[in-house]
């Protein structure tokens, strides 16, 4: 019993960091191409079920993120309370509903979640049952004395562990791969020069100082080489040039 415990224990962990990691993804994809709000607000659930036949807002243009951020549209309440809603159905509910959800925003992105929908619901009860009985179980097993099977949720094998794990590792590798390549690009990155170099110093315009600050920055504190610095310059010089 302890074993199954333990391996319940480590699916619980897998999912919940798997929905903190889709509530952040898709927070940023949102960011940085705030167009696909229209994906959420003007779709109907019918057409969220079927992106092929569906009128896809991500056939237009798409709205440069930076331009949000910098006029604080983000830091209104009406597009917080949009984002937050869209965020707790991703990661609130089942996974039917969640799905809907997803391809309502992303009607282009590929058919992760609609196939893996069965493995995922099962998972999802699983650990629902599970987080539910954990506080029980303990009183139960003081009180026992009859040598009786106290738990009444799924026995968790490690072979179908590894399969969870490996279900939610390929969904969020797809994930990425879709959003980084369609709507986020390097919106991270100029979001963390905005917050933390343009809002604490109020910088209007490129300076060579300030990027050499930052190259450091990210190099030290964050661990990455990934972003050169002409990248940077340019970089820069693009957020200060957007209107």
């Amino acid at each position: 019993m302890f074993e199954n415990w333990n391996r319940i224990n480590i699916l619980i962990s897998i999912i919940s960091n798997f929905e903190t990691y889709l509530s952040s993804v898709t927070r940023v994809a949102m960011e940085a191409n705030p167009s696909l709000l229209f994906n959420y607000i003007y779709l109907s659930p019918e057409d969220s079920l079927s992106p092929e036949d569906s009128l896809s807002f991500e056939d237009f243009e798409k709205i440069d993120g930076v331009i949000f951020l910098k006029k604080g549209l983000f830091d209104k309440k009406g597009y917080k309370d949009l984002i937050d809603d869209i965020e707790s159905k991703l990661t609130h509910g089942d996974w039917t509903n969640r799905t809907n959800t997803f391809y309502k925003l992303f009607p282009n992105a590929p058919a992760v979640f609609r196939n893996k929908i069965k493995e995922l619901e099962d998972a999802r009860k699983l650990r629902n049952n599970a987080a539910h009985s954990f506080g029980r179980e303990i009183s139960q097993a003081r009180e026992n004395r009859n040598f009786n099977k106290l738990s009444n949720y799924d026995s968790l094998s490690e072979e179908r562990l590894i399969k969870y794990f490996k279900l939610f590792s390929d969904l969020s590798t797809e994930i990425d791969n879709y959003l980084l390549l369609n709507h986020i690009g390097s919106y991270e990155i100029v979001y963390y020069y905005h917050k933390n170099y343009v809002e604490n110093n109020s910088l209007f315009e490129y300076d060579g100082e300030t990027m050499i600050k930052l190259k450091r920055h990210l190099t030290s504190e964050q661990g990455t080489t990934t972003w050169g610095k002409e990248y940077l310059k340019g970089m820069i010089k693009y957020y200060h040039g957007v209107e």
